[in-house]
């Protein structure tokens, strides 16, 4: 485990976030709140670790590890023995939670079989040692493209977003608030930390890739935005576009990219806490803005 100014900045974010996560739900866990704080205590746990590993084995054990807890833990569905917790619209939820489950869980697959290649060749998952090590062009580009399969899915990029809305508009606030908080920014964090110093010629090599894919993410779901009337949905479109832009922001090597993920970070919970507090559609306050 180690700590730089990279992993500070999520660190940080994390810490901050959780207690408003539990403060902002505190009014819905009367009858299960030992569980619920439990569930996010574990979270940040394992959110934590995410940011601080330095061993790509670790880094890919905590990086699943925390869809456990989210899976679980969220106000409506909650993991206490195998226990689901019945309320309204509850099928629609179970979809929710398990699509974006098996969404991150397939992506981060290639993840798995990438880091054990590096085994095979390396003998390490140290990534300092990693840092040093020269891969051939080849087995970059292969290497690269196996961790953007898992890292963009939690960015997330179109078209592996699909996930991002069902689970916004039926996650209850405080789930939506780290989702958006944070959960969004584990994808960027992964680019950040593994596949652009340690694949530098391939991360040259998909840059173009990535901008073409990136504007298209941007414009796309811009205007499904305009198109939307639940704020929720809103919010969870808006948040697609905002992190292609954090995007490609990294592969343009900009120095401040931190700084739109650190402002994003802090204002979608605000954004989140208020389609929480009361549900809003918008043709319901006739289209006054």
């Amino acid at each position: 485990m180690g700590l730089d100014g990279l992993s500070l900045f999520f660190v940080i974010l994390t810490t901050f976030l959780i207690p408003i996560c539990i403060l902002v739900g505190w009014s819905g866990m009367r009858s299960n709140g030992k569980e619920y704080i439990i569930a996010f205590l574990i979270c940040e746990f394992l959110m934590i670790a995410v940011f601080c590993m330095l061993d790509l084995l670790l880094f890919y054990v905590f990086f699943e590890s925390v869809l456990i807890p989210m899976l679980c833990g969220a106000e409506h569905l909650i993991f206490a023995g195998i226990k689901l917790f019945l309320c309204r619209g509850l099928v629609q939820k179970i979809k929710a939670a398990y699509q974006f489950f098996l969404y991150t869980l397939l992506g981060s697959v290639f993840m798995l079989l990438a880091i054990l290649l590096i085994l095979l060749q390396t003998g390490t998952t140290d990534l300092q040692i990693l840092l040093t090590t020269e891969f051939s062009e080849r087995r970059q580009i292969l290497l690269w493209i196996a961790f953007f399969a898992s890292f963009a899915v939690k960015v997330p990029m179109v078209p592996v977003h699909i996930w991002l809305p069902e689970a916004h508009v039926e996650a209850p606030t405080a789930g939506s608030v780290i989702l958006a908080g944070i959960l969004l920014k584990l994808g960027t964090y992964g680019f950040l930390r593994f596949s652009i110093p340690m694949f530098p010629e391939a991360t040259l090599c998909f840059t173009p890739f990535i901008y073409t894919l990136s504007a298209i993410a941007i414009i796309y779901t811009s205007l499904t935005t305009l198109r939307q009337i639940d704020l929720k949905k809103i919010i969870a479109y808006s948040s697609v576009a905002h992190m292609n832009l954090v995007t490609i922001g990294m592969f343009s090597r900009a120095a401040a990219v931190r700084s739109p993920i650190w402002s994003y970070g802090h204002t979608s919970k605000a954004k989140t806490c208020v389609p929480g507090v009361r549900p809003i559609n918008l043709l319901a306050i006739g289209g006054k803005t």
